[in-house]
């Protein structure tokens, strides 16, 4: 399994581009599109597409690197997915949308966010005119411990300090207020953790016009957006729209998928699929949309994992921005990040894949996408 797996944008991309002479076995019509991004660099957001054969009945529309880094295991389950579903698919009723590399230079740098330090899981605006930038006040009040500023001269040092700073929310606001500095993404501090931006990054603008053109010409959408993070240590956990009107418990019930998420609207501002099914909503909304995202859990859900991953994304935006005095602390840093979200561990990436897999079978197979089967597989 550990063949999926590539270790620079480059190599990745190269195989994802290489995999279109076997789709178009399958659908003989499908191309290869690239979008480029920014001007820096040659980075591009790919898309392999295709039709259905005869009716455009279903799509299977697969996305991935939406947060950079973690598009290294969305491309390797993207791997496994050619190598193993797509002969299991319907080409005279089902088309396909792949899409590698939404965030391009994040995947290349090994960050989440883009060249403009935006998470793009935050960009998704509806109205920017009215969407004011203070909006989230938890974020404002410890703008401080969010984002320090100066050269790292201490990681150990640093790391004791931005834990009593998050244990003293947490007593004073409670996991609840911690989390949603967190969870909401912020739009005042261009060079903090969670940055939604001030407009449409390219990548988002290209995603909408691809968000537009699958609900335009498909019937049954179901949308799988590949991230690692969230949830137990190597599970599965399937994060639904919070405007899906599914609750947890039925959608868990349903796939078969043990860990099921759905977050508040206010929790989701900026969200690419909550913007997509609100998209759906009002535009088509003779449409059957299912969408969600496929997370990989990487560090636990406790406490101390949480304040963890805090310390991790904290550490790692100050060294981009200001840099550390110390090498060593610069590769503890970077090695501390990457571990959030692409391990370099075989079993973590085994687990990956395997979980990936079921998740696949579980929901396509609900959603009647495979060849011959309409009950689900074994619960994940």
């Amino acid at each position: 399994m550990l063949h999926y797996f590539s270790d620079t944008y480059e190599h990745s991309r190269m195989r994802f581009r290489e995999s279109l002479s076997n789709i178009k076995e399958f659908w003989p019509q499908a191309g290869l599109h690239s979008y480029p991004i920014g001007n820096k660099e040659d980075n591009t957001i790919d898309v392999i597409k295709s039709e259905a054969i005869k009716r455009n009945e279903n799509v299977v529309f697969i996305t991935t690197g939406e947060h950079g880094i973690e598009g290294y295991t969305g491309a390797a389950a993207l791997q496994m997915f050619f190598e193993e579903y797509l002969h299991k698919l319907d080409p005279e009723t089902t088309g396909i949308y792949f899409v590698h590399g939404i965030n391009p230079w994040g995947m290349r740098h090994w960050r989440r966010v883009t060249e403009n330090n935006i998470d793009l899981n935050r960009n998704y605006i509806q109205d920017w005119l009215n969407h004011p930038a203070t909006f989230n006040e938890d974020y404002k009040k410890n703008a401080d411990l969010y984002n320090p500023a100066g050269e790292i001269d201490d990681l150990t040092k640093q790391n004791t300090k931005i834990h009593s700073k998050l244990l003293k929310n947490l007593i004073k606001e409670g996991y609840k207020g911690v989390k949603s500095a967190k969870s909401k993404g912020q739009y005042q501090f261009e060079k903090g953790v969670y940055y939604g931006g001030a407009g449409y990054e390219d990548s988002t603008s290209v995603m909408m016009n691809i968000q537009d053109e699958v609900l335009r010409h498909f019937e049954h959408i179901v949308h799988i957006d590949l991230h690692t993070g969230l949830g137990p240590t190597q599970e599965l956990t399937y994060v639904i729209s919070a405007y899906d009107d599914r609750s947890e418990h039925e959608v868990s019930d349903y796939y078969g998928i043990k860990n099921v998420q759905k977050n508040g609207k206010e929790d989701g501002v900026g969200e690419s699929n909550n913007f997509f099914y609100r998209r759906a909503m009002e535009y088509y909304p003779e449409r059957s949309l299912i969408t969600g995202l496929f997370e990989i859990g990487t560090m636990g859900e406790g406490m101390d994992d949480q304040l963890n991953v805090m310390k991790a994304v904290i550490n790692e935006n100050q060294l981009y921005w200001y840099g550390a005095e110390k090498e060593k602390d610069a590769q503890r840093i970077f090695d501390s990040f990457r571990d959030l979200y692409y391990p370099k561990e075989k079993e973590w990436k085994e687990s990956a894949i395997i979980r990936l897999r079921e998740g696949f079978e579980n929901l396509l197979s609900k959603e009647n996408l495979l060849k011959g089967t309409s009950t689900r597989s074994s619960s994940l």
